[in-house]
């Protein structure tokens, strides 16, 4: 039942009426969410079985917190109604195809009116203490109801521009987005402006999120949230192109005020969007239905942003058919060999957000037999593939 009801969390190793705490090994077998967020796109038309390196989605780091939070808690008339402060301090990757957490919930304070849960992700197996390292925290909200939702977001932008970059909604996801089937959830860019980005989304399916259940319970509609920053994206290709990419490192505030709608729903998304920095993206960003009631508001989104090279974009984009390196040697080799020289990427891009590109490229380049090998080789010459 639990699997069903939190299939996010994991065995119970701690518990009592104020703390709770999980251990959970997540995986591409079992977790199949996660086969569609890997970061780049996918490496071998021959085999299908070698991704991108797989991520475990931001907000779905908030959805576990959250069903830990519930799990504490245990009360039928209680709803999740916010996320507070998430903040996360690494990339939570399946490099080798799993991710070993442990999840703890604490309670912080309770009253007839609502119950706040301080909850903590650490990162297993990775060489640190035994009681892992302290790599996402938050804190989650449940009351006996959602509050009343406040009024739609205005629209602050001085202009109103149509999609350029994103004009055929057919290919929002062939552009950049690395993003599978289970999370494409963003359907048409209406507009855009300079501080703002309205969209149409759809509710998306969740029966096969799991291999050991189809009716999975969400306290939130995580797939949803990492909608949300998408958009963000979407503004940043209409502004900035396509080479700058963002990632969320912490949000202030999500704000529930109903709950996850059914599969199919129809809903529209509006941000307000800035760039206070050169390496951060703020914006806060709400949901609307039909009827243009809000269905939930996240206040506090920021983004780190990480400029990549053209022809890094063009082979992430499509590791099958691009080629990061230069012809080389042409002319001097016997019919039918081809050489490429790999130039070195400038400043510290394969070792920057935690050496995610890095990681990122060998899992484009590299067979998994290729990857256990030691050593990180030389970054100059080289070959590519698989293909």
């Amino acid at each position: 039942l639990d699997a069903e009801r939190y299939p996010l969390l994991g065995a119970v190793i701690e518990q009592t009426s104020e703390r709770i705490v999980f251990d959970r090994v997540y995986d591409l077998d079992r977790d199949l969410f996660l086969r569609d967020h890997c970061i780049g796109g996918r490496p071998s038309e021959r085999d299908p079985q070698i991704r991108a390196i797989p991520v475990m989605p931001f907000t779905y780091s908030m959805e576990i917190c959250a069903q830990a939070a519930a799990r504490l808690v245990a009360r039928a008339d209680r709803v999740v109604t916010a996320i507070e402060n998430a903040r996360g301090s690494r990339w939570l990757a399946l490099d080798q195809g799993q991710l070993h957490l442990r999840i703890v919930a604490e309670r912080v304070a309770a009253s007839l009116e609502q119950d706040e849960i301080h909850c903590r992700l650490f990162l297993l197996d990775q060489g640190g203490p035994a009681s892992g390292i302290g790599v996402f925290e938050t804190r989650v909200l449940l009351a006996a109801g959602y509050p009343l939702a406040p009024g739609a977001m205005p629209w602050t932008s001085p202009d109103t521009q149509r999609p350029r970059f994103n004009a055929d909604p057919l290919q929002l996801y062939e552009r950049g987005m690395f993003h599978g089937p289970r999370l494409q959830g963003a359907r048409a860019v209406q507009r855009w402006g300079e501080h703002n980005i309205d969209m149409q989304l759809e509710v998306l399916p969740t029966q096969d999120y799991f291999a050991f259940t189809s009716a999975p319970v969400f306290q939130t509609d995580a797939t949803l949230c990492d909608v949300l920053g998408q958009t963000l994206y979407y503004w940043v290709q209409e502004c900035h192109g396509a080479l700058l990419n963002v990632f969320p490192f912490q949000i202030a505030r999500l704000s529930l005020y109903a709950p996850p709608q059914s599969a199919g729903t129809r809903l529209s998304s509006r941000a307000q969007l800035q760039l206070p920095a050169p390496q951060r993206l703020e914006a806060a960003v709400e949901v609307r239905d039909a009827e243009g009631r809000v269905l939930m508001r996240v206040d506090g989104w920021e983004d780190r942003s990480f400029e990549v090279p053209e022809r890094f974009y063009q082979f992430r984009v499509d590791p099958p058919r691009r080629f990061i390196g230069e012809p080389w040697m042409d002319g001097l080799l016997p019919p039918g060999l081809h050489a490429r020289r790999v130039a070195p990427f400038e400043g510290d891009l394969l070792d920057s957000g935690g050496g995610i590109w890095g990681r990122g490229l060998a899992h484009m380049v590299l067979a998994p037999s290729e990857r256990a090998l030691p050593g990180r080789g030389d970054r100059g010459e080289g070959r590519e593939g698989p293909r």
